[in-house]
């Protein structure tokens, strides 16, 4: 991991678990919950601005994000970085993404971060042991594959306007369950940085869109905080549809 800080293990009671605080686990994970706890670690606690998976690098594990905010990179060999997307409480990763070379992206934390990690290994047995659990598996892929479509659409022929408006009504979407409510407001902090190198920009190309969102009383990104203004307009602007922003339970 990189970062001045490292990053470290803490003890959290699965029942105090902040995904779980608004139910019991899922009824796809009912069957599966004594497998899927055997296979768990325990809790990482990563400062901000760590890499969490490398490039390259071989791991024996996967991971929840319980909180905080972090993202996919690669790197090209003179140090630009593509963005691949953002990683939000409840997201799982870290299972499909090691080939022979180990990982083919990076994950990197914006925020402090809290990791439920899991063994790779066991964490496989019990997917094979439970029909459910690897459908919910399946529905995770089947999520990020279309997030992968849309952000493709984003850099290669939305324009800086309407990729810039995709992205934050789908960061939006995401913060809230698959809706964007009235006046929708939330913490933010993706910055202006983060936005060109996901969707292929300059950070002075971004800085003029977000002003133009803003003067136009759509959007306003300011003081790590985003307030969508008008959800119908900019999701118009964009053709924008929620249908890949669902809140899937959290594993």
């Amino acid at each position: 991991m990189s970062g001045t800080q490292r990053a470290r293990t803490v003890t959290i009671d699965c029942g105090k678990c902040l995904l779980r605080r608004h139910g019991s686990p899922a009824p796809e994970l009912q069957s599966a919950l004594a497998p899927v706890r055997q296979s768990r670690i325990g809790s990482r606690v990563v400062p901000p601005g760590t890499d969490i998976c490398i490039e390259g690098e071989p791991s024996t594990e996967v991971f929840t994000l319980v909180d905080g905010w972090a993202f996919r990179y690669k790197l090209l060999h003179d140090g630009r970085r593509q963005i691949l997307g953002f990683c939000l409480p409840g997201d799982f990763f870290g299972l499909g993404s090691e080939g022979e070379e180990g990982h083919d992206h990076s994950i990197e934390s914006i925020t402090g971060t809290v990791l439920c990690v899991f063994g790779k290994r066991q964490f496989r047995a019990a997917m094979h042991s439970d029909p459910a659990l690897a459908g919910l598996v399946r529905r995770i892929v089947r999520h990020e594959e279309s997030a992968a479509f849309e952000h493709l659409v984003d850099v290669g022929r939305r324009n800086a306007i309407e990729a810039v408006a995709h992205l934050l009504l789908e960061l939006c979407s995401r913060l809230n369950g698959g809706r964007i409510p009235a006046n929708c407001s939330c913490r933010f902090p993706v910055t202006q940085t983060h936005l060109a190198d996901a969707l292929g920009l300059t950070a002075a190309h971004v800085n003029r869109v977000l002003r133009r969102l803003r003067q136009d009383g759509l959007a306003s990104v300011d003081k790590r905080s985003l307030i969508i203004h008008d959800a119908g307009r900019l999701a118009e602007l964009c053709e924008f549809s929620r249908d890949y922003t669902a809140r899937l339970p959290a594993i």
